[in-house]
């Protein structure tokens, strides 16, 4: 789906040097050599442009943030099934739910889970991630109006009920991806209402003062640079904390920050030049770079391709077998744009058939029918958590 793609990014005091070669659009090679000035009082991006006496991004805040979330409940399942027969697996399984992990709200009711989350996120100390991903139409089906007004006003409450508490919410993964108007997505659809519905869903969850939101930024320089940047600025990222990369994704974490920053270095010269792509040479204002956080629930091992061409389609992201779970959540990243490194997507749960371009319903490459997609699955689970890199301790 992406094209190579290589990033570097020098920073010396207040000047930048940023360069990337971007084959997802055209092919070109891009290149920029800017100086930039940082925010006030050593914030950058978004932070850098509030208003003083504002509540920052909590992800930011000084120090290490500690995440909570409850145990991933089927790999707390799990470990109990297997605790008296298979006790070390039972062992890695507990491993496994005890990693911070996204916390899916789903419609239409949410109401306890965001209140008993919040108090004992409080109690504890620590700051939840909440996933929301039930916009009307991201399936690419038509929408009709009263079916977004009411998921409008279902975020509205989330927001209400988040209140005062700290809290980030990684909203709508894909949503920018599969995008109405767009190649094989609702060619009757508008781009710029999905722009809309997405900047009212910010500004809605943003009038909690200490909530983090962050957009759709999709991954390794698919469908582009260029294209994503064009989305992000429509969809109001400036107006929220920045974008995540590589949702349920398997790339691994360097390239998810060398793409993340040539998205984020884009975005800023689009915004500061009003074009539609990120011309040679243009200037980029680091003030105007948003930040992003990392998925790295399942790049431990990296992505995947067949050792050979033996499959019509390989269908890399379909329960690649190998793979492993990534870097433990944390706010500690080493890198000035990058917030978090977070586990969104949950590591034992199926793609899906797989049938990778041939017929019948068994994966050709695990020889088994695996479960429907968003379904747990032991034996996944179990590989993504022997395959951890850093292991499970």
């Amino acid at each position: 789906m992406a094209a190579a793609a290589a990033v570097v990014v020098a920073v010396a005091g207040v000047s930048a040097a940023l360069m990337w070669r971007d084959e997802g659009t055209s092919g070109s090679t891009t290149a920029y050599e800017a100086t930039a000035t940082a925010g006030q009082s050593g914030t950058t991006g978004q932070d850098a442009t509030r208003p003083a006496g504002t509540t920052r991004n909590p992800l930011m805040a000084q120090g290490k943030v500690p995440l909570y979330s409850p145990p991933e409940p089927n790999a707390r399942r799990q470990a109990a099934l297997w605790k008296k027969d298979r006790p070390e697996d039972a062992e890695l399984m507990s491993r496994l739910a005890a990693v911070p992990h996204a916390i899916r709200l789903n419609q239409p009711e949410v109401r306890s889970k965001v209140d008993d989350t919040i108090a004992a996120a409080g109690k504890e100390g620590g700051v939840p991630v909440f996933l929301i991903n039930s916009m009307p139409g991201s399936d690419c089906l038509p929408v009709e109006p009263e079916e977004m007004a009411a998921y409008q006003e279902w975020i509205k409450g989330i927001a209400r009920q988040i209140g005062q508490a700290r809290a980030v919410v990684i909203l709508e993964p894909s949503s920018l991806v599969t995008l109405p108007g767009t190649e094989k997505c609702d060619a009757d659809g508008s781009p710029e209402q999905r722009y809309r519905d997405l900047r009212q869903a910010v500004r809605s969850l943003k009038s909690s003062p200490r909530t983090a939101v962050y957009l759709d930024g999709s991954q390794n320089y698919w469908p582009g640079t260029d294209v994503m940047a064009r989305r992000l600025i429509g969809a109001g990222v400036e107006e929220a904390d920045g974008f995540f990369v590589n949702s349920a994704g398997y790339q691994r974490t360097e390239k998810s920050v060398e793409y993340g920053k040539a998205l984020s270095a884009c975005v800023s010269v689009q915004l500061t030049t009003g074009r539609d792509e990120c011309p040679q040479d243009a200037p980029v204002d680091r003030s105007r770079m948003p930040h992003f956080v990392i998925d790295t629930a399942r790049n431990g091992q990296g992505s995947w391709r067949p050792q050979e061409k033996k499959y019509e389609d390989p269908q890399v992201w379909c329960n690649p077998p190998g793979r492993g779970v990534g870097p433990r959540p944390t706010t500690e990243t080493g890198e000035e744009l990058v917030d978090a490194y977070l586990w969104i997507a949950r590591a034992g749960e199926s793609s899906g058939r797989c049938r990778r371009g041939t017929s019948g319903e068994k994966d050709p490459e695990r020889g088994v029918v695996s479960p429907e997609g968003g379904q747990w699955w032991a034996d996944l689970a179990l590989e993504r958590a022997k395959n951890a890199n850093p292991p499970l301790k």
